[in-house]
């Protein structure tokens, strides 16, 4: 029923029905453990602590190895980039 619904439906008849299938509200997420132990509860204390987990520092001497040869690999990436990854999707 669903797929043929889909087959058929207009744009806004596909959208409209995609904001049926998504939860209302605002959502949170439970409390993060670091490696080390620490607990981020907070927004700020959990985007931090995913930075540092999906976005470790370079080993000392490799950052500044890879900015003399060039290249965009080691762009530093800001919050605004990470926020705009995380929720433009």
């Amino acid at each position: 029923m669903l797929r043929k619904f889909l087959t058929s439906a207009t744009r806004d008849q596909f959208w409209q029905a995609l904001r049926y299938t998504k939860p209302g509200g605002q959502q949170t997420t439970e409390a993060l453990r670091s490696r080390t132990g620490e607990v981020a509860e907070s927004w700020e204390e959990k985007a931090e602590l995913i930075q540092e987990e999906v976005f470790p520092k370079p080993l000392k001497g490799v950052e500044r190895k890879a900015q003399e040869e060039g290249g965009e690999m080691w762009k530093k990436i800001t919050d605004e980039d990470i926020r705009e990854a995380l929720f433009n999707q």
